[in-house]
């Protein structure tokens, strides 16, 4: 027996996904494995609307490819990962001159403009969701 399961129904993020698991023992380890996946990934930041409420959800990866003469390979060595902004909320502006154009929405910063660049923060993003009871003006 085929059963589709709607993961937005476990509060990971606003996004509907969809997908199809044979049992109920099956539905049990797919619940557990679901979170864990969805904590790891995030969107383009091109699926968003202007207005929307998003965070990073991921660290922004920085790698550099090399080649190493001695041993006639080309490696990706990992230079640093950055985790500014994870699980900070921004208001979504827009796309401008290669930029993402982000307001602040709570915090010191709150109302302050950040641009970053399109090329190297595009992916990683997610709508904003807090728990029951609490406010953004809480943070």
């Amino acid at each position: 027996m085929k059963r589709t399961v709607n993961t937005s129904k476990l509060k990971v993020n606003n996004l509907k996904r969809t997908h199809e698991i044979d049992t109920k023992a099956e539905y049990k380890t797919y619940n557990m494995k679901t979170i864990d996946l969805f904590l790891k990934e995030g969107f383009s930041i091109t699926v968003f609307a202007v207005g929307d409420i998003i965070t990073r959800v991921i660290p922004k990866e920085s790698s550099e490819d090399q080649y190493n003469e001695n041993l006639g390979i080309a490696t990706t060595v990992q230079l640093k990962s950055d985790s500014s902004w994870l699980g900070d909320p921004f208001k979504y502006i827009g796309i401008y001159n290669n930029q993402i154009w982000l307001e602040h929405s709570s915090g010191i910063f709150k109302g302050k403009i950040s641009r970053l660049d399109l090329h190297e923060w595009s992916d990683g993003w997610d709508k904003f969701e807090l728990p029951n009871g609490i406010t953004i003006e809480q943070l």
